[in-house]
């Protein structure tokens, strides 16, 4: 008998029943081993409580029916790290190890599965934004100008897209398509004016790589800019308000165009965001 952690798909080892830190004061491990292996064979509920999610620590319990038929938990170890998380996702898989060495037929019955997550975890809303001046544009030509992705060692992260404000020299268009841009993480960088250890994101200011047809469209609007009839100086045009879930690195990019013309500039422009985590 063993307990496995997993974190983040790496097995860190098994603890075998003389090192479990759990359980309860009147059993050796060896008692403790043996009444496992009997409240198993007949039919246990085990479960694994998160103290918070993504970090604290893990307890392994298995239950079993007492005498009255209530369910009566045994708690046999507590698994927590040095500054790290526990696990980073609750779907960690279930699996059964068995020594054999007759080689006789037997059953094995593995099923569900619960988590539960002790106290509340309430996620932050922590503020970005990344500002660029001077992009060049190439007419009607949809330009990428900015990609956004989360760090690797988010699994997921809620993106509110507040804004793209911008100063363009033409009437333009901007478009905000997701699943477009690099995989490649050495293309990304912290955002300006951003504690890189208060954000998720990480943005590419030049990126090359997608085009319009890339991902899937969340947003299209109209910049006017210095050209548009009766404007003296480029007005502030913006685009507000797109929900997005950022996950696995996917990234997403903000594209611009002018509405005629062989060329223009972006004088300056604020892509600006809320993320919760």
């Amino acid at each position: 008998m063993f307990i496995e952690d997993i974190r983040d798909g790496t097995i860190n080892g098994k603890v075998r029943p003389a090192d479990w830190n759990a359980i309860p004061d009147e059993l050796s491990p060896a008692e403790a081993e043996s009444r496992v292996k009997q409240v198993l064979q007949r039919g246990a509920i085990t479960r694994q409580q998160l103290s918070l999610y993504n970090y604290g620590t893990v307890g392994h319990e298995l239950f079993e029916r007492d005498s009255s038929g209530a369910l009566d938990p045994m708690m046999v170890h507590n698994f927590s790290p040095d500054d790290g998380s526990t696990l980073s996702r609750q779907n960690n898989p279930l699996r059964v190890e068995v020594e054999n060495p007759a080689a006789e037929d037997f059953d094995v019955f593995v099923s569900d599965r619960q988590a539960t997550i002790r106290g509340q975890f309430t996620p932050e809303d922590r503020p970005g934004s990344h500002e660029q001046f001077d992009v060049a544009l190439d007419g009607t030509t949809w330009v990428p100008i900015l990609s956004l992705r989360i760090k690797d060692d988010f699994d997921e992260v809620q993106v509110e897209l507040l804004s793209f404000q911008g100063f363009v020299s033409a009437n333009a268009a901007v478009q905000i398509r997701s699943n477009a841009g690099s995989d490649d993480t050495d293309d990304y960088s912290p955002p300006n004016n951003t504690d890189p250890t208060e954000t998720a994101i990480e943005v590419d200011e030049e990126p090359t790589t997608p085009t319009i047809t890339d991902g899937f469209k969340r947003s299209t609007r109209l910049l006017p800019g210095s050209a548009g009839t009766g404007n003296a100086a480029a007005p502030l045009a913006q685009i507000e308000s797109v929900d997005l879930t950022l996950k696995g690195g996917r990234p997403v990019t903000v594209f611009v165009r002018l509405v005629e013309g062989t060329g223009g500039t972006l004088e300056a422009g604020n892509t600006l965001w809320t993320e919760t985590w």
